[in-house]
């Protein structure tokens, strides 16, 4: 029986983080290999994707064709609302993540991979709303297990 593919949501950083650094030098550039492989399956928000567009416009506009190229291998999912969620701990983070963290528990995904550790802090580690919430590292360190 084959195993179950699980659903990994990337948060804008980790998807900045990719398309900045480049294959060569992103360990996250990873989860795209795993996707590739067909042991996972990526996806994110609208808003996640365009904050990680915009913070590279900003920072590295070299890095959009990586970006591009990245894209090609993560399912954008339509953001959910707030008021769609019953998950009191959504509300313990910064307005900006709320969205985010709330459309990932809303398509139920297994996994959600963010870098953001000073909003996130609280809940890595843990599972939120039926959401594991990890970093990226952590993640690649389970191996073969998920």
């Amino acid at each position: 029986m084959e195993p179950e593919i699980k659903v990994v949501f990337l948060d804008a950083n980790i998807i900045f983080s990719i398309a900045y650094s480049g294959p060569e030098k992103s360990r996250s550039f990873l989860l795209l290999e795993l996707k590739k492989a067909k042991i996972i399956e990526l996806v994110t928000s609208f808003i996640a994707l365009e904050e990680a567009t915009r913070n590279l416009k900003l920072k590295k506009p070299s890095s959009l064709l990586i970006l591009k190229d990245i894209i090609k291998h993560i399912r954008v999912l339509e953001d959910i609302s707030l008021e769609e969620i019953e998950c009191k701990e959504i509300y313990s983070l910064p307005q900006d993540d709320r969205v985010i963290f709330a459309t990932a528990v809303g398509y139920k995904v297994d996994y959600f991979l963010t870098g953001n550790t000073r909003d996130f802090h609280h809940l890595l580690g843990d599972v939120i709303c039926g959401v594991k919430v990890m970093k990226p590292a952590e993640f690649l360190h389970l191996g073969r297990k998920f």
